[in-house]
């Protein structure tokens, strides 16, 4: 049995600007959620770029959501 990724598991992401089936899974693995939106539940939107500021971006900013873009997600 794999152990469970805690900073993974439980929480919302929400990718802008790129898919990455790799991150998606590894995500569902440690049971933490892919959503397509930000809501009220996103914990974090994963961006490519930070100096495109897209919708999700203002809406997430708006809900005080956790940005982090794709290298501090491998991190």
């Amino acid at each position: 049995m794999s152990k469970i990724n805690k900073k993974l598991e439980n929480k919302h992401f929400v990718f802008t600007g790129f898919r990455n089936k790799d991150f998606e899974k590894e995500i569902k693995d440690n049971n933490g959620y892919v959503d397509s939106t930000v809501t009220k539940t996103t914990n974090y939107l994963v961006i490519k770029d930070k100096t495109k500021i897209t919708e999700k971006v203002k809406k997430a900013e708006e809900k005080g959501v956790i940005i982090i873009t794709e290298e501090e997600f491998k991190d």
